[in-house]
């Protein structure tokens, strides 16, 4: 009888557990990654320009998470299209995570992003939203800011711009 009390506790503190674990904490170390950039096919590695001996170090690297079907999304990406060039004057990276499954709709975006903004920062494809669920990628838009040590210094759900500007630059300007 008891362990039926124990176990009827553990499934009463479980959505509490779940809800705190499902946040990406500011200060904890990014998780690592690798994926192919859509078109050159190079391979972005967050490894490179953040956190212990980074071959080209950059002060920050920002992770913009979006699909085709998210209509803030597409806002987001028009105008990072002309910040991320200056903001990689000031040594912050953007990388574009499209979360997309189907093949179509990776295509789609990247034609969206390439021939109609003129993008020039990376996109990549996480079609089997691997990178997603590490970083805890649910209310798009989604942006996750990793400073120069390589932990995440901010994070964001939804559409804000002038939110997104702010940690940008006041971690591009430290």
């Amino acid at each position: 009888m008891r362990g039926w009390f124990l176990l009827m506790a553990l499934l009463a503190s479980a959505p509490a557990m779940a809800e705190d674990a499902s946040k990406l904490a500011i200060g904890s170390e990014a998780p690592p990654f690798t994926l192919k950039t859509l078109g050159s096919q190079k391979p972005i590695t967050l490894r490179d320009y953040v956190g212990k001996s980074p071959k080209e170090p950059k002060k920050a690297v920002l992770l913009s998470f979006a699909a085709s079907y998210c209509e803030p999304c597409k806002k987001e990406l028009a105008e990072l299209v002309h910040l991320a060039p200056e903001w990689e004057k000031k040594g912050v990276l953007t990388v574009v995570v499209l979360i997309d499954t189907d093949a179509e709709d990776i295509a789609k975006m990247q034609r969206f992003i390439e021939a109609e903004l003129k993008g020039s920062y990376p996109v990549l494809a996480d079609r089997f939203n691997i990178l997603a669920r590490r970083y805890r990628a649910e209310l798009l838009p989604y942006a996750v800011l990793v400073d120069a040590a390589g932990n995440v210094h901010w994070v964001s759900s939804g559409y804000d711009m002038k939110a997104l500007k702010a940690a940008v630059l006041g971690l591009a300007s430290g």
